[in-house]
């Protein structure tokens, strides 16, 4: 027993002793910033005021803090100098990977160190494990550290590693009279990111209903073209005055469903299901000579200007060349569709 009781005393005493000779670290004093939250007083400790971060820090004009962050990227993007934010509830906000903070800490009060959203600590790492007390947390998804100094007037750094690969290098000091409450970070290079992807897609999805507006409106133009040719060019069509005294042989799939004409025109209607991309050319026939009408396709419908009385549709050339032949033969009315 008095073995135990003196090994505990020498203990104690070196410990006692290393705490006299670690020589004392003055922290840098920056303009305070106003404490988010009350201090209560204890007769050993007077209460420290909350300093900014020994980073530049934007106070931002702007009040909604994604803003103030947009804003942060974009002049880091032109700059690449990135800036501490004040962010919510007075949390000091270091762009990661562009700051090694210094974080100060007084003693009986907890500092506070929130890490990114989404990823889980994998190791932590502090130099002085016997004055500096630590604890790990989380809040939803984001891993949070809780830091206390013994006493005032200590030094020494964390190491943080998480499983997005990030490494959280910060310097820790500790004082009397002030202290940094929370500590978080915002990632510039991933924002920047982010923002380059919902630029991408904005554009991918303008130019999409860019385009389908240009297609819709070309159909309608077409369609408008269409009614043009079927109301005006053509007339007014009677169905009493309709001549279908026409017959056609031939045996391509191209073979006219009827033949009909008015006044003006002549009209051939394609077979049902006919292929709008293989369609026949239309010659006029007179003493065995042909010639190419001028002729148009609407809605299945060859329109052809004229009354010709012999019609050749002819599909290909030479030996492969396909042929049907069309001929009036005797007048006919609406109610006598005529025979082919």
């Amino acid at each position: 027993m008095k073995k135990i009781v003196l090994t505990i005393s020498a203990i104690s005493m070196f410990t006692m002793a290393i705490a006299q000779n670690v020589p004392s670290v003055e922290s840098v004093t920056l303009p305070p910033t106003p404490a988010t939250q009350g201090i209560s007083l204890s007769p050993e400790v007077s209460a420290p005021a909350p300093i900014s971060p020994t980073a530049k820090v934007q106070l931002g004009k702007l009040s909604p803090l994604d803003t103030a962050r947009l804003a942060a990227v974009q002049r880091w993007d032109q700059t690449g100098v990135a800036e501490a934010l004040v962010g919510a509830s007075g949390a000091v906000e270091y762009p990661y990977g562009y700051s090694r903070p210094t974080v100060t800490c007084a003693p009986l009060h907890v500092c506070t160190i929130a890490l990114q959203d989404g990823e889980a600590v994998t190791s932590i790492s502090i130099g002085d494990t016997v004055r500096w007390l630590l604890q790990s947390a989380s809040a939803a998804n984001k891993p949070v550290l809780m830091i206390k100094p013994t006493q005032a007037g200590l030094s020494t750094n964390l190491v943080v590693t998480t499983d997005k690969g990030r490494v959280y290098y910060i310097h820790l000091v500790s004082s009397k009279i002030e202290y940094t409450p929370m500590v978080t970070w915002y990632d510039p290079a991933a924002m920047t990111r982010d923002l380059s992807a919902e630029a991408q897609a904005s554009a991918r999805q303008k130019a999409e209903l860019e385009a389908a507006i240009a297609a819709a409106k070309l159909a309608a133009e077409q369609a408008k073209a269409q009614r043009v040719v079927a109301d005006k060019s053509v007339g007014k069509l009677d169905p009493t005055t309709l001549d279908f005294a026409y017959s056609c042989i031939g045996d391509a799939a191209f073979r006219p469903a009827r033949v009909f004409a008015n006044d003006t025109h002549t009209f051939i209607q394609l077979p049902p299901g006919a292929s709008t991309r293989d369609v026949p050319a239309v010659f006029n026939v007179t003493n065995n000579e042909t010639e190419l009408l001028n002729s148009r396709l609407v809605n299945g419908y060859y329109i052809i200007d004229g009354k010709p009385a012999k019609l050749s549709l002819v599909l290909g050339v030479g030996e492969r060349a396909q042929t049907v032949k069309c001929e009036k033969t005797v007048q006919t009315s609406f109610f006598n569709w005529g025979a082919k």
